[in-house]
C-alpha cells in the first residue's frame, strides 16, 4: 500500500516537473498586458510572426500593426506526400503562410507590443 503511494507522488512529480517545463505550460503563465520582452523570455523565439486578426491590411506604412506570433511545428509532414503517381514531395514551409496553423500557440500583441491574448489551437 505504501509502495502505491509513494509512486503516485513520484508520477505526479515527474509529471508536473515535465509539465511546466512544456511549451503549453509555460503559456499558460502569458497574461494579458505582458511585453513582447516577457513573452520572448518565457517562451523563447516565435515559430512565425503573422498580422494579427485585428491588423488593417495594407495600410501600414511605417506605422505599427498589430502582430500575432505563432509557436509550432516549422514544417507540416502531414500534407507533403502524395498518393498518387508520379508521389511528388512537397515540402510545407511556414515562411509562406500568413496565419496560424492547427495546434499553435498563439500570442497577439497589440500596437504598443502588450498581450492582447493567448490562444491554444486545435489539432
Amino acid at each position: 500500500m505504501l509502495s502505491v503511494a509513494v509512486g503516485s507522488v513520484a508520477l505526479s512529480v515527474i509529471f508536473g516537473v515535465t509539465s511546466s517545463h512544456s511549451l503549453r505550460g509555460r503559456a499558460a503563465w502569458i497574461h494579458r498586458g505582458d511585453t513582447k520582452a516577457q513573452v520572448l523570455a518565457a517562451l523563447g523565439p516565435a515559430t512565425a510572426v503573422v498580422p494579427a486578426p485585428t491588423a488593417t491590411p495594407n495600410v501600414s506604412m511605417g506605422f505599427p500593426q498589430p502582430v500575432s506570433w505563432c509557436y509550432g511545428k516549422k514544417f507540416d509532414w502531414h500534407f507533403s506526400f502524395t498518393q498518387q503517381f508520379p508521389f511528388f514531395v512537397e515540402v510545407v514551409d511556414r515562411s509562406w503562410s500568413f496565419c496560424p496553423w492547427a495546434g499553435d500557440i498563439v500570442v497577439e500583441f497589440d500596437t504598443a507590443g502588450r498581450v492582447v491574448s493567448v490562444q491554444f489551437l486545435k489539432s
